[in-house]
């Protein structure tokens, strides 16, 4: 708590609420009172997880109460596994979080941690992601990474033969199990520059390696590339 008209410290109480909702509407899911020091109140630490919360202060002599608005920390997923958790392809805000993780994230969240990484879906049975764009390239040289739909029966849709939903750069290596690649081409992606080798569902560049283990990529095009 700070007083911008450089009056004493703050003193008294502060109280931080969580929530399970984005509106901090109903009763908090924990709360906890703590008095201040310095104008800085401690609070008893806890699981990382995101959750929405709304810090309050209960004024001292000098200073009147004061309520902040409802505001969420986001938990990243810090692997070796990163759980996508929508089957939507929007921008996001590039971070891969227990509440919103898509493809793309998890494999750019794979890409950015060292050694082997598994990305696993929780999205439901028999779902589609439609990707809205060129994908990332799986590119992590210190570690493959695999992307496994066990249990959930998903299908990864390059958009009406725009875009290979999976890419893999040279040096890199990953492990597609138990998906279903369809609709994959090349006609979005830029990086299907002529000459390059491109393959609609999956695009294997040289010095990468690629595995497929009960998995499935049909309907896919390539138009004037290798691959």
């Amino acid at each position: 708590v700070t007083d911008p008209t450089g009056a004493a410290t703050p003193t008294g109480n502060a109280t931080f609420d969580r929530f399970d909702n984005a509106t901090c509407g109903g009763a908090p899911v924990a709360t906890e009172t703590a008095p201040l020091s310095s104008g800085a109140a401690e609070f008893t630490p806890f699981a990382a997880a995101s959750f929405w919360y709304r810090a309050s202060y209960g004024g001292d002599a000098t200073h009147p109460p004061a309520v902040g608005g409802c505001s969420l920390f986001s938990a990243t997923q810090v692997g070796p596994t990163f759980t996508v958790n929508t089957t939507a392809d929007d921008a996001g805000d590039g971070q891969c979080t227990d509440l919103h993780c898509t493809l793309r994230e998890a494999i750019l969240a794979a890409n950015a941690a060292p050694g082997a990484n598994t990305v696993q879906f929780a999205i439901g049975s028999g779902q589609t992601i439609t990707v809205a764009s060129a994908m990332p390239w799986i590119s992590d040289p210190s570690g493959a990474v695999t992307i496994d739909g066990e249990g959930f029966d998903v299908t990864v849709s390059g958009n009406a033969h725009s875009f290979p939903p999976f890419k893999v750069l040279g040096g890199s290596a990953a492990t597609l199990a138990r998906l279903t690649v369809r609709d994959g081409g090349v006609a979005g992606d830029g990086d299907c520059t002529f000459g390059d080798p491109c393959g609609g569902g999956l695009t294997v560049r040289a010095g990468a390696a690629a595995t497929l283990r009960e998995s499935t990529i049909e309907s896919c095009t390539t138009t004037s590339h290798a691959g």
